[in-house]
C-alpha cells in the first residue's frame, strides 16, 4: 500500500459541487459543507472526476474502458440497462474499475477490495473561516429577450482564491499508480456550472510513505484479551439490518462483525500477493470461526475508560431504570432484586412487602432549590434506562444526500438518489477482542496500526478510524461477585418476609451483546441450560428481541436473523450450588453463548455487579 495527499486549488476561486448537504433556506444549490459548516469536496466527487479523465485518456489511445463501471461499452448500444460486472477487457476487469471498482454487489472471489484506490473527502487544514458568496441567475427567454418564468435561481458558494483543499488516502495495487497520476494531470473541472466558470481545479498528488505491511512483533505477555478503543476519524456509515430504498440510518454501536471484517480486510491488503505460509496460517488462525479471536462489539464511551473504572461499555440491563425528569443526572438503578423477590411471593402479605419496598421512585436528593417533596427525594417515576453504561446515547449524526450520475446523459441516474446518515468523527467506541489464539497477538496488535475503515463507503473514505488498544479493567473474581450478589438477595428477600434457602443455586446472566441462541430465538433457555449446566428453572426471564445482520460481501446479499437483545437478563435455579461448577463459569464468561460468537455475539457476564446498584436510599 502506498499513501498520498491530492491538493486542489482553484483557479477561478470557487466550484460548486452539491447533492450533498441540506439547503440552507432561499437557496437553489449549495456547494457541499462537512459537520462544521466548512465546505469540503466529498471523495464521491473527486473519484468520479478522477475516473472520467482516466476513462478518456484510456479511449483516446485505443484502450479498452467500461462506462462507468457498468461493463457496457460506450462505443456499443447497450442491450441491457441493469447494472453488472465490468467484464468488458478479455472477461476481466478494465483499468478503470480495478481503480475505482464496479457497480458489482459482491467480492470477487480473488479479490481484498472493491476498489483499490480509497480516498478521503477534499477538507480545509488552514483552520480559517471561508466567505461564502450568494450568486444570482435568472434565464433569459431569447425569444421575448427578458426573463424565463420560474427561473430566477441563487447558487451559494465559497470563495476559495488562494486555498488549499486536501484529501488523503492510499492505494492498494501500487502497479496501477501511474494510471492514478494520469487521472490527476488530466482532471480540469470538477462539479457543476463549468459554463459560467466554477468548475476549474488544479489538482497535484504527492506520494507518502508506504504502509508497512503488519510485521509480528512481541507482546509483553500471552494476553488473550485485548481492551480496544476506536475513534471515528471521519464520517462513517453503520447500516442497520433493515433499511428502506431511499435511506440509510445509522446504528449507534459498532457491532463484532463490522470490526472483525475491517481488520481482516486491513491485513488482507496490507500482506503480499503471496504471502508465506507462516503469514497465511497466523491469519487463518486469527479469523477462524471456530478457534479464532472473538471480536466484541464496540459501544460508544463518553470518557475512556480507566485502569479503576468499572463501568462496563455495554448497554443497560433490561431491568435498568432511570429518573423520568432528570435521567441523566440521577443515576441509574436496577430493579433485578425486586423481580426475585416478586417471584417468590406466596401469601398476600408477602405480595404487599414486595411491593412496598421495590422501586418505583426516584431516590436521588435533587438541590435544594428543586426539591419535590418535604424530605427531599426527587420522588419522581422511574421509566427504562436509554443509552448504555458509559454514554448517554446522543451521539452526533447528520444525514447526507447522494445522487448517482448517468455518464451518457449528464444527469441523474433512475432510482439512484439516495440519504445516509453518518455518524460524526470524534465519536469514541470501546469494547474487547477475546480469545485471541496463542500465536496471533503480535499480528493483531501490528494489524491494529494499519489503515482501518469501518462501515460502508471506505473507498470513499467514509469510516476512517484510529484504534488504540489498552490494558482492559479487571473485573472483581466470579466468587466475589457471587459471594455479595447472593448477600444482597438474602437481606432483600430477608426484609420483605420471604424464605432465604437455595440462594447459593441462583445465578444471574447478563449479556452484553445480541444472543443469537443456537436454534433461533424460541431456543434461548435450552442454548443457555447446555452451556451452564442443569438448570432446575428460570426464576427470571427479562428479554426484547431485534433484528440483527448486515451485508455479505462475499455473496453480495443481505441477511437477518432474529436475536436476543443485548442487556438481556437471566436468572437460572441450578441443580447444585454455583460455587461447585466455578471453573466452568469462568470459562462461560471467556467464550460466551450461542451462535457467531467470533463476530461477538453472546457476550455475557455473571453475577453483574450493577444488578447491586439501588441508589441512594434515605
Amino acid at each position: 500500500m502506498r499513501r498520498f495527499e491530492l491538493r486542489v486549488r482553484f483557479p477561478t476561486g470557487t466550484l460548486l459541487v452539491g447533492g450533498h448537504s441540506a439547503l440552507p433556506a432561499g437557496i437553489s444549490a449549495s456547494h457541499a459543507v462537512d459537520g462544521h459548516g466548512k465546505p469540503v469536496i466529498p471523495a464521491t466527487a473527486l473519484r468520479g472526476g478522477l475516473r472520467e479523465s482516466l476513462e478518456a485518456i484510456l479511449r483516446g489511445v485505443g484502450r479498452t474502458a467500461c462506462d462507468s463501471g457498468s461493463g457496457i461499452d460506450p462505443e456499443q448500444t447497450p442491450g441491457e440497462t441493469e447494472p453488472r460486472s465490468c467484464t468488458v477487457d478479455g472477461g476481466s476487469c478494465c483499468i478503470p474499475c480495478r481503480i475505482f471498482g464496479t457497480r458489482r454487489s459482491q467480492l470477487a472471489e480473488d479479490a481484498r477490495s472493491f476498489s483499490s484506490l480509497i480516498l478521503g473527502d477534499a477538507v480545509l487544514e488552514d483552520g480559517e473561516d471561508v466567505e461564502w458568496v450568494e450568486r444570482q441567475h435568472v434565464a433569459i427567454s431569447r425569444s421575448r429577450r427578458s426573463a424565463e418564468e420560474q427561473r430566477l435561481f441563487v447558487r451559494r458558494v465559497p470563495s476559495l482564491a488562494d486555498r488549499c483543499l486536501v484529501a488523503r488516502g492510499f492505494t492498494v495495487e501500487p502497479e496501477l499508480d501511474h494510471y492514478l497520476e494520469a487521472a490527476v494531470r488530466g482532471t480540469k473541472h470538477l462539479g457543476s456550472g463549468r459554463s459560467v466558470g466554477l468548475a476549474r481545479v488544479e489538482l497535484e498528488l504527492e506520494w507518502l510513505d508506504d504502509v508497512e505491511s503488519p510485521s509480528v512483533e512481541p507482546v509483553p505477555k500471552a494476553q488473550r484479551t485485548f481492551g480496544v478503543r476506536v475513534r471515528l476519524e471521519s464520517p462513517t456509515a453503520l447500516g442497520t439490518p433493515q433499511a428502506s430504498d431511499n435511506f440509510r440510518n445509522a446504528r449507534g454501536e459498532i457491532p463484532g462483525s463490522v470490526l472483525r471484517g475491517a481488520i481482516g480486510f486491513a491485513i488482507a491488503r496490507a500482506l503480499p500477493k503471496e504471502p508465506s505460509d507462516e503469514e497465511n496460517e497466523r491469519f487463518q488462525a486469527l479469523v477462524d470461526e471456530h478457534e479464532g479471536a472473538h471480536f466484541g462489539f464496540l459501544y460508544p464511551v463518553d470518557t475512556p475508560t480507566r485502569a479503576t473504572d468499572q463501568a462496563l461499555p455495554a448497554p443497560w440491563p433490561v431491568t435498568a431504570r432511570a429518573c423520568k425528569v432528570e435521567p441523566r443526572t440521577h443515576g441509574v438503578v436496577d430493579t433485578l432484586l425486586d423481580r426475585i423477590a416478586a417471584a417468590a411471593v406466596r401469601t398476600p402479605t408477602q405480595a404487599a412487602r414486595v411491593h412496598a419496598g421495590a422501586l418505583r421512585e426516584c431516590l436521588a436528593k435533587p438541590p435544594s432549590d428543586r426539591a419535590r417533596v418535604a424530605h427531599g427525594r426527587c420522588d419522581a417515576p422511574l421509566r427504562g434506562a436509554s443509552g448504555t453504561r458509559r454514554s448517554d446515547g446522543d451521539l452526533p449524526k447528520r444525514v447526507i444526500t447522494r445522487v448517482s450520475i448517468e455518464r451518457r446523459s449528464s444527469s441523474a441516474r433512475d432510482g439512484a438518489l439516495y440519504s445516509y446518515e453518518l455518524l460524526e468523527p470524534g465519536t469514541v467506541f470501546e469494547g474487547t477482542i477475546r480469545s485471541v489464539p496463542e500465536g496471533s497477538q503480535g499480528l493483531l496488535a501490528s494489524a491494529l496500526r494499519l489503515p482501518v475503515h469501518v462501515g460502508r463507503g471506505a473507498s470513499a473514505g467514509w469510516g476512517r478510524v484510529s484504534v488504540e488498544v489498552f490494558e482492559p479493567p479487571t473485573p472483581p473474581p466470579l466468587a466475589a461477585r457471587g459471594a455479595s450478589f447472593e448477600a444482597a438477595v438474602r437481606e432483600h428477600l430477608r426484609t420483605a418476609g420471604l424464605p432465604t434457602d437455595g440462594l447459593d443455586r441462583l445465578l444471574p446472566v447478563t449479556f452484553l451483546s445480541p444472543y443469537l441462541p443456537d436454534q433461533g430465538a424460541d431456543d434461548d433457555g435450552r442454548t443457555l441450560e447446555r452451556a451452564i449446566g442443569r438448570v432446575e428453572d428460570w426464576v427470571i426471564v427479562a428479554r426484547r428481541f431485534e433484528r440483527e445482520g448486515g451485508w455479505d460481501q462475499r455473496t453480495g446479499q443481505p441477511f437477518a436473523e432474529l436475536a436476543i437483545s443485548a442487556g438481556a437478563v437471566y436468572v437460572a435455579r441450578l441443580a447444585t450450588p454455583w460455587c461447585e461448577a466455578l471453573a466452568a463459569l469462568e470459562a462461560l464468561e471467556q467464550r460466551g453463548a450461542g451462535r457467531r460468537r467470533h463476530q461477538g455475539y453472546g457476550h455475557l457476564v455473571l453475577f453483574d455487579p450493577f444488578i447491586l446498584n439501588r441508589g441512594n436510599t434515605p
